[in-house]
Parts: structure tokens; sequence; C-alpha cells
């Protein structure tokens, strides 16, 4: 058992991903996103909690929403727009389980 290919099995039927996001807020916008992010209770719990999430999900008969369930991988990234007193890009990592 030294040698060769590894040895590997499936677990279980569930899938994971992990997905890149990024989303355009107003200032209004991103104090809500961060309240909700730090929020123990009905948020983000800081990035580990799991939360539900609409996204855009593409399959071979076109592209739907669906509601997904999904948490942060790692911190979110995020920065004022250039040129823009009111606009903020937030890049982040989701884990998304179906």
């Amino acid at each position: 058992m030294d040698r060769g290919n590894s040895r590997t099995r499936l677990r279980t039927s569930a899938r994971v991903d992990e997905i890149s996001c990024s989303v355009r807020l107003t200032n209004d916008q991103f104090v809500l996103f961060t309240a909700w992010f730090d929020d123990e209770v009905g948020g983000a719990a800081g990035g580990a909690g799991w939360f539900t999430v609409d996204l855009a999900t593409g399959t071979s008969s076109g592209v739907f929403t669906s509601t997904q369930t999904a948490r942060f991988i790692g911190p979110y990234e995020a920065g004022l727009v250039e040129d823009s007193e009111d606009s903020w890009d937030v890049s982040f990592k989701l884990e998304v389980r179906y």
C-alpha cells in the first residue's frame, strides 16, 4: 500500500462546491452586509455559519435560480469602486452544499 495510486472511496452522495462571488453594494447595503456577516444568531456568524442564498445554476436545460445552503470560506474583501463615493465591490468565496 506504499506505492501506486492513492485509494479513495465515495463517503457520501452530498455535493459540495466552492464558488467565487462578487457583488456591488451601496454604502447602506454594505453596512447591512457587514452587520449580517457578523450576526451570530440570524446571520453568517462571522463567516462560520451556514445560511441560505439564491444562486444562478446552469444546466443542460438552461440557467435557473435555486436556493442553496452555503457558508463563507475565509474573509471577504471589500473596496470602494474607483471614482465612486457610494459603491463597494465585495468579493468572497462560498462553500455550497446541494
